[in-house]
């Protein structure tokens, strides 16, 4: 009796799983107003600025959903016919290789974007911006990159991006204690 049979299945695990976690490393960058009372914010609302919203509403769609669940989850509430103490503004944009030219059967050449017919997507990122309820002062932003979005791979990737982007909202800095006087701070600004 031959070992083999038994391992093709062990290495076919470990290899995705390898080929899994090279792939979903997530890179996020985030920067806030070091003035801002974070511990005062209890309401919010989603808002979409983006000029290629119509375009990706699904995506959108799916950024929205997964910001109500993150904020309502940590004890927010939607300001729903109300004014929000903070808005959230999401923008997905994608990057795509140079598209190449292809010749049809015709015997012209083509090009195009990511659905396209050069165009190969490369990657995503998500900006998400917390701003003031009159949409002047920048509170919060964060942007996360490292995944793809596209209708083959479906929302989930967009969604995970979301979710490791809203992990750092909001900074931890709002949530420390002040120090005793004489006793220096954690974080100082």
């Amino acid at each position: 009796m031959s070992t083999r049979p038994r391992l093709r299945p062990l290495l076919v695990v470990a290899g995705l799983t390898l080929a899994a976690c090279a792939s979903s490393e997530l890179q996020v960058q985030t920067s806030y107003d070091r003035t801002a009372s974070f511990s005062e914010l209890k309401t919010f609302l989603v808002t979409v600025e983006a000029d290629n919203a119509d375009d990706m509403a699904h995506f959108y769609q799916a950024v929205r959903t997964t910001i109500v669940e993150e904020l309502t989850a940590r004890g927010y509430a939607t300001a729903e016919g109300g004014s929000p103490d903070f808005w959230v503004i999401p923008r997905l944009s994608y990057t795509t290789s140079r598209p190449q030219p292809l010749e049809t059967s015709a015997g012209s050449q083509v090009t195009g974007g990511p659905a396209g017919a050069g165009g190969k997507p490369r990657g995503s990122s998500l900006e998400i911006r917390v701003v003031s309820p009159d949409r002047r002062t920048e509170l919060w932003e964060g942007t996360v990159t490292g995944f793809t979005a596209n209708s083959v791979v479906g929302t989930d990737p967009l969604r995970q991006a979301a979710q490791r982007l809203l992990a750092e909202f909001p900074p931890l800095i709002a949530h420390s204690p002040r120090p005793a006087p004489g006793v220096p701070a954690l974080n100082p600004p």
